[in-house]
């Protein structure tokens, strides 16, 4: 009947936007990621007991949102919910754009983009309602010392089930003692890791021009310091 259709194709949406919805666009050069992406594999511990909660400390631009999207994709599918909230410290200035971060968690939580979700207080009560027993994946990318954000985001139930994992990227490492937290604080790439990001974002795979001497290169890899962003 034309109900039961419906409700197919409602239930297969919902489906597939949950399997697909959550892949993150990682890196075009992801040079010395696996490593990073296994040390904090360890330290999330998957498979144990417990809500586990990491905490990827660094300043900026030493890879820590590419090394949480790798993790992120890499294990979403294995539980009942995922979300990763991008850009939190930027987001919370802005009302406006503090509530749709809050509802983009509440609906991803929850599993479901069917139901409206109109404001923080619905998403709050629905999650309180509906995730307790969920094990759930979270990350809070680029998190900072406000306050606000401690408290909405402990208000939309972080106590959740046993099994459930929360990462946090952060330049502040007091943030951490707010979600006691344990910290991962991923090292400057090596020279030789520096000297390959640096060329294939410089010369995108081709041969190193005839007219850049080596020693160039050196110098130039050596004043970014081992810092990804500042190489790319």
């Amino acid at each position: 009947c034309r109900h039961e259709a419906t409700l197919v194709a409602i239930v297969a949406d919902h489906l597939q936007w949950h399997l697909d919805s959550g892949l993150l666009y990682v890196a075009d050069h992801p040079v010395g990621l696996d490593t990073r992406v296994e040390d904090v594999m360890k330290l999330l511990q998957i498979g144990g007991d417990g809500v586990k909660k990491v905490g990827i400390v660094g300043t900026g631009g030493i890879g820590k949102t590419t090394i949480a999207k790798a993790v992120f994709n890499k294990l979403r599918l294995h539980f009942g919910s995922s979300t990763f909230l991008a850009n939190i410290r930027e987001y919370w200035k802005v009302p406006a754009s503090r509530t749709q971060l809050l509802k983009q968690y509440a609906e991803e939580i929850l599993n479901d983009k069917v139901t409206p979700i109109h404001n923080v207080d619905v998403g709050r009560r629905l999650v309180n309602e509906r995730v307790s027993s969920r094990r759930v994946l979270i990350v809070l990318d680029d998190a900072d010392d406000h306050a606000n954000q401690f408290k909405e985001l402990a208000a939309m139930n972080l106590n959740f089930a046993s099994g459930s994992r929360i990462i946090i990227t952060t330049r502040n490492e007091s943030v951490l003692s707010g979600y006691q937290g344990t910290g991962y604080r991923p090292n400057l790439l090596d020279a030789d890791q520096s000297s390959s990001l640096f060329k294939r974002c410089a010369f995108q795979n081709t041969p190193q021009p005839q007219d850049i001497s080596s020693n160039i290169l050196e110098k130039i890899v050596a004043f970014a310091g081992g810092l990804p962003l500042a190489l790319k």
